[in-house]
């Protein structure tokens, strides 16, 4: 809920800074309160990121 929101967005700051675009990302959760939609963020932010690591 709202609450494991909160407390993730301190983690998704640290886990993603430095990377290809984390400040956008950053600024997209930090306002967002819904967590299916913070989930989808994420899979967007990452998924690109790990696509070229595999590679």
């Amino acid at each position: 809920g709202l609450q494991g929101i909160k407390i993730a967005r301190k983690h998704l700051g640290w886990y993603s800074k430095g990377l290809p675009n984390s400040a956008e990302f950053r600024s997209h959760v930090m306002r967002e309160d819904n967590p299916e939609r913070v989930k989808t963020l994420l899979q967007e932010f990452y998924k690109p990121i790990i696509e070229m690591a595999a590679a």
